[in-house]
């Protein structure tokens, strides 16, 4: 009971800035998984079709750095 009363009083009060932790938490999360997901598909894109390694392609991994870096760029 306690534990709940304590929780309802954080979120309905706004004790403790928990919406700018929130909102942080996902931004870095969303971060994460965006850069994970770039660097997953230009290891991808250094194969052929038998799954065998190909030599790396620059400008491949130069894309999915620039991609990354206008997801992410602040809105202004």
């Amino acid at each position: 009971m306690f534990p709940r009363t304590i929780g309802l009083s954080v979120m309905r009060y706004g004790l403790y800035d928990l919406d700018v932790f929130i909102s942080r938490t996902l931004v870095y999360a969303s971060l994460a998984v965006f850069i994970t997901a770039g660097t997953w598909q230009s290891q991808l894109g250094n194969r052929d079709r038998g799954g065998e390694r190909r030599k790396p392609n620059l400008a491949l991994s130069i894309l999915a750095t620039a991609i990354v870096a206008i997801g992410f760029q602040p809105a202004a």
